[in-house]
């Protein structure tokens, strides 16, 4: 999505090139992600983001808090929250 790539200040059109699928393989998805300006972490799954609703529910699913990546709110709003 361009503009989710436009709001990441440091991304350069001339900078994008093309990755092979088996080379892409050897990355793990992000599952877990939260904004700069906001405590709220999500857990992507499907193109949904489901919010944890406490730091305990969180850590009793056995996720690490070394594993949540910074994204925009640019790019967070392109999910639909789960209900």
């Amino acid at each position: 999505n361009p503009t989710v790539f436009s709001s990441y200040k440091n991304n350069k059109w001339s900078d994008v090139v093309t990755v092979a699928n088996e080379d892409l393989a050897n990355y793990n998805d992000v599952k877990l992600v939260k904004t700069k300006n906001s405590k709220a972490v999500y857990l992507l799954v499907g193109g949904v983001k489901k919010p944890f609703t406490s730091a305990k529910e969180f850590e009793s699913n056995g996720y690490k808090w070394s594993d949540i990546l910074e994204v925009s709110q640019t790019h967070l709003d392109t999910y639909q929250t789960a209900t």
